[in-house]
Formats: C-alpha cells, structure tokens, sequence
C-alpha cells in the first residue's frame, strides 16, 4: 500500500514537468556560423562645411543707427543667445535696444533704424501694430521669426499661439508663418528636422551664399520675394510634400523680412556652411543704411553732430541765449553734439533759424520744402551761390550730394532790407495760411545732412518756437512729412506739454541699450 502511495506522489510529481517540457519543446539549440551585422564604419552622414570667416561690410556712413529688439511678448530667446548677431551689428557702429514695455513702442521707434521680433509668446497690441505699420512705411526695417523649435508646455498650442503671434504683424505684407516646419529624412544634418537650405530670388539676404542650414524651421507662404528655400525633397510636416519649401520672405520693396528659423544666429549653429556669411548679410539688412525720416520722427529728426546756423538777424539776448542753451542741452542728451557757426561740415547735421519772408542767409534752405511766402516762387540772390543748396536742388530730399565744408555769409540787415511778405503764405499740402500769427518747421535730408528750418515772424515767437522744439513734441501743431504749422503763440501748448511731462515719463519706462563700445556677455551655447 505504501509503494502504491509513494508511486501516486510520484506520477503527480514528475507529470506536470514532463507535460510542461514536452509542450513547450522546440528542439535542441545548433549553433551556426557568426552572424554579419552592418559595418557601421561605413555609415555616413551629411556633414556641412564649417563657415568661413566672412568680411562686415564697410560702414559708409557716420550716421547713428540704432536697432531694436523686442523682449515684451514673452519672447522665447535671450539677447546672449544671438551673439552672433548682436556682435556683428556692434561692429557695424549700431546701437542695440531691448524694448521690455508692453505699452506703446511708438516713442522707441522713432528712434529706430529696424525692429526684431524672435519667437513672440503673445501678441502686439493693435495700437503697436499701427506704430510699427508707420514707422515700415517711414522707411523702418521690420524682421520677424517665428521658430517650432522655441515652444514650452503644450507643443502643438504653443507653435499655434507662436506663429499667430507673428503673423499678426506680417498680415498686411501679404505673408504669414505655416504651423507645420521642415524635415529631410535622408539629407540632413545629423537630424531629420536640421534642413539644407538654398538661395532663392537673387537679393542682398541671399549674397555669397550657395547653402545654409536651418535646424529646425516653419515654412512660409504668400506673394513676397522668396529668399530662401529648402531643398525640392524637403517635405512640410504638415502634407509630407515638398518642392522647394519657402523658409525666408522678403516685401518687394525690402523693408519687411519674415525667417523660420533663429538658431542659425546662434553659437554654434553660425559656424557650419554660410550661415556666418547669412548672420552678416542680415545685420546689413537692420543696421546697413540709415532710414529717412520725417516730422513724424520728431524730436529724433537727427543722427549726426548738429551745427546752429549763426544769423545776424537774431539778437543775441538773455531770452535768446537760455532758449538756445535750453536746445544744446536737449539736443545733447540724445548724444548730439551741438555748436553755432557760419561754416557747416559735411556729415553734419544742420538747424537753420530765421524770420520769415526769408533773408538772403536763410531763404536757399526754404526751396526744397516748395514753401512761397510771396505768393510766387523765391530764388536765391547772387550772394548766396556759394551756399550749397542752390535753385536747383528746390524739391530735392534725398540725393544730392554736399560740398565738404560750406562757409555761410552772414548778412548786415542795415545795407540788405528784409523782402516783404505777401498777405498768404503757400504752403505745399495744406495751403494758403495767413502770413501773421503763424511759425513754420522745415524739414529736410540730403545724401549726407538732416536739416531742420525755424521760421517765425518775430524773435518773440522764434523763441517760443525753440523752446518748442526742446519740449520734445510738436503737439499743437498741423504736422505734414516735411512741413510743420504752428500757431505764432504756443505758450499755451508749453504749459499743457509741462502739465503732463510727469504723467508720461511715469508712464514710458525706458528701454535698456548695449552701447556699441561694449561687448555684451555671453554664455556657452548648451
């Protein structure tokens, strides 16, 4: 009985391991020979060239220029991060500002050369659009980039609010930033969404470039100039199709440029192929040539050390002497050096004060503005054909280049009698204004000179008009690009202009600058 038990115990033992092997048996293991796998020796990828050092551009003109980047709408990026940019704009001879007030940036623009928005969270309000829609049609240079790769929290939403963020302000350029960005599966540079990238329309963006590399870029669309473009097999992530995908666009008239990526101005993604020689091409693009300007511009109507045109006609009094002292030291803290004398420099800018009808010394400088206080056209005397703007330069603005150094005669009043005025004075674009109780702001540029003309009809209301100007606005004023009327007693617009000068500085806060003589710091790219 008991060898009955133990073979029970036993069966119920070694069953289910036998049971177990036989089911799940799949024969004996033969090795076999050694397995090849793939020679990754042999493995490449796409590698680009490292840049070569590209040469700045000659800075021709001794203008101050100034460009300012906006840090105000969460942008994803640190003014350290462009270093490569920023550097290049400092040797340049620009100015650097960081605008960080959500508030109106009309004030900081005119000032400005060009505006950069990197990467915006959130989006300008519709008041700084129509600033910054002014100040392009002023001539101002405005860049925009919008980047997938600068997203935080929820990816998808956050390139969403990004790219609508940036497309507000290129709505009315006819172009606008795709949510979806570029990738190459098989030709990149290390990295599927790391695109080559190639020059589109000839245009000065796209100079001494034969390829760049974006890592990691929208696409763009609409009817502008394509600067830039990736390859025909580049694909959107959007469809996964390609044919020469725009990542670069540019206005016809070259004032607004829209760029997908921003890491190329990186370090030390500005190394690698030419993407050195496009950093430089685009601090050409901001800080290259100085923009015109005009009334609209004011008080920041110059760029360049300012000479007072000395005039006889003025007597030089305690009134007359604070007034002017009053105007050197506004005009000085913009960093404007100023002085009064009869010989005016080339590359100087130029404020020319007189009464009106114009005398012999003032009247050359009224022709460009096509100003008639006689009711008929004014030519300039024999005794001031040395002056450098003559009859034929009247209406000329931008072009006409200046002697280097012009001495001014300045005319005895006792043997030279003052024209008379006619009942109307014509002004161009408003009309017939009453030849009393009114001052006049000319407002001009030649090739190299800003000039600024004061007319009023006594020397009471010049200094009213000077004290005017160092106020800083010219409201109270019928303000046209050039032209500026002014009633002849605007102590009344002084006092308001004081009343609310605390309100408004409290107001504005002030923009920080990177003054060109200094380096900014750095830090490693991660």
């Amino acid at each position: 009985m008991k060898k009955q038990l133990l073979l029970i115990a036993a069966i119920c033992l070694l069953l289910p391991i036998l049971l177990r092997g036989v089911w799940y048996y799949q024969g004996f293991y033969l090795p076999v020979g050694r397995v090849k796998g793939p020679d990754y020796a042999q493995f490449t990828i796409p590698q680009p060239t490292f840049s070569t050092l590209a040469i700045l551009p000659v800075q021709s003109t001794s203008q101050r220029i100034s460009v300012v980047f906006d840090m105000a709408h969460g942008n994803r990026f640190s003014m350290a991060e462009i270093d490569p940019l920023i550097n290049s704009l400092l040797k340049m001879g620009a100015e650097i500002k960081v605008s960080e007030n959500k508030a109106t940036i009309e004030n900081v623009l005119k000032d400005a050369n060009a505006y950069v928005v990197i990467a915006p969270a959130s989006a300008h309000s519709a008041e700084n659009i129509l600033a910054i829609r002014a100040f392009v049609e002023r001539g101002g240079k405005l860049l925009v980039i919008a980047d997938p790769t600068r997203t935080g929290g929820d990816f998808y939403f956050d390139v969403e609010k990004s790219v609508t963020a940036a497309n507000v302000l290129l709505e009315r350029y006819g172009m606008a930033f795709l949510t979806s960005y570029v990738y190459h599966i098989t030709h990149n540079e290390g990295n599927f969404r790391n695109v080559f990238i190639q020059p589109a329309e000839k245009n000065n963006l796209n100079k001494k470039i034969n390829e760049v590399i974006f890592y990691g870029t929208h696409s763009l669309m609409g009817s502008q100039t394509v600067v830039l473009k990736a390859e025909e097999s580049a694909l959107s992530s959007a469809t996964d199709r390609g044919g020469g995908l725009p990542v670069a666009m540019m206005t016809k008239d070259g004032h607004v440029l829209a760029m997908g990526d921003m890491n190329f101005i990186t370090t030390p993604f500005d190394q690698v192929s030419d993407n050195r020689q496009l950093v430089l091409n685009l601090a050409e693009f901001l800080a290259g040539q100085a923009r015109s300007r005009t009334l609209a511009d004011f008080p920041y109507l110059f760029t360049r050390p300012i000479v007072i045109l000395e005039n006889s006609e003025l007597t030089f009094d305690k009134d007359y002497l604070d007034t002017m002292s009053d105007l050197q030291v506004s005009l000085s803290a913009r960093e404007l050096p100023v002085t009064i004398d009869t010989v005016v420099e080339a590359s100087r800018d130029l404020i020319v004060i007189g009464l009106y009808p114009p005398s012999e010394l003032v009247q050359p400088y009224t022709l460009p503005s096509g100003i008639d206080f006689n009711n008929k056209p004014a030519l300039p005397s024999p005794s001031a054909t040395n002056t450098s703007i003559t009859e034929e330069t009247a209406g000329e603005v931008t072009s006409d280049t200046e002697k280097n150094s012009t001495v001014f005669p300045t005319p005895r009043l006792t043997s030279t009698p003052r024209p008379k005025a006619g009942k109307e004075i014509i002004v161009p674009a408003i009309g017939a204004v009453p030849s009393k109780g009114f001052s006049f702001i000319l407002y001009y540029q030649t090739q190299d000179r800003n000039t600024l003309v004061l007319l009023a009809e006594s020397q009471d209301r010049i200094i009213d008009l000077i004290q005017l100007i160092s106020s800083g606005s010219l409201s109270g004023c019928l303000v046209q690009p050039h032209i500026a009327v002014c009633p002849g007693d605007i102590s009344s617009i002084l006092d308001l202009e004081f009343e609310s000068e605390t309100e408004f500085t409290e107001e504005l806060t002030p923009t920080a600058t990177i003054s060109p003589t200094t380096t900014p710091e750095t830090t490693p790219a991660g």
